[in-house]
């Protein structure tokens, strides 16, 4: 029970970083590499859905020749032009991780406002 403990506070006290921001959670799919030596494909959460952020993440991965193949981890990361990189611990691999892919990065829109108008055109025709 005292190993799913820490872990979980972890995750919570993550989550709990970006509380006062205005900015959406998004995610990011992507390969990951541990310090232990195994290749994955991961899933993860962002705090963040800005380019050029730093943020949380929680995720989770999948690796397919490891003796053990799931991970859960939380860590922080980066975010890019629709990519994130991220450095986290793996909870159960019990080792860093280093994971990067693709994330759902909100793009820059310009807002671009026609003018007004309201009354201020002439005529047609020059009126007379």
């Amino acid at each position: 029970m005292k190993k799913i403990i820490k872990p979980a506070a972890a995750l919570v006290l993550l989550a709990g970083l970006n509380v006062n921001s205005h900015a959406e959670a998004t995610w990011m799919a992507g390969v990951s590499y541990t310090f232990s030596g195994q290749f994955g494909i991961t899933l993860k959460a962002l705090t963040d859905d800005k380019k050029s952020k730093t943020v949380g993440a929680v995720g989770a991965t999948y690796y397919p020749f490891a003796p053990q193949p799931f991970g859960i981890d939380a860590g922080a990361g980066y975010t890019y032009d629709d990519a994130a990189a991220i450095i986290s611990w793996d909870f159960l691999q019990k080792t860093v991780q280093f994971s990067g892919g693709y994330a759902d990065i909100e793009e820059d829109r310009k807002k671009s406002y026609a003018p007004s108008s309201g009354g201020s055109t002439p005529p047609p025709g020059g009126g007379g």
